[in-house]
């Protein structure tokens, strides 16, 4: 049976399974530690879904930190037409790396 979820991590969704591994802004943990996503929106199989309203409270995704990076550089670069005005800035996202472990009520 295979089970998917969506959660809420840092302000943003995903639609995850057991097995995934995904990227998401940077979290507070340590390496290889085992937490526990407590934001689920949506619980679903190939027959049945459960929504949430807003959150399943019962429902807990159990992930591993696989590591701490950064993404790629975002160039912002401003300009005005004619006033000799130009800005250049850069950023970079600190990132978590984190695997699926369990989905599930």
């Amino acid at each position: 049976m295979n089970m998917f979820a969506v959660v809420e991590i840092g302000g943003k969704q995903y639609k995850v399974s057991s097995g995934d591994v995904i990227r998401v802004p940077s979290l507070g943990a340590c390496m290889h530690q085992l937490m526990s996503l407590k934001r689920v929106l949506i619980l679903g199989t190939a027959t049945h879904t459960l929504v949430g309203s807003p959150v399943l409270s019962s429902v807990r995704i159990i992930t591993q930190v696989l590591g701490h990076d950064r993404m790629d550089k975002v160039m912002v670069f401003k300009k005005k037409r004619r006033k000799h005005y130009m800005k250049l800035n850069t950023h970079r996202q600190k990132t978590t790396t984190l695997k699926i472990l369990l989905v599930g009520i």
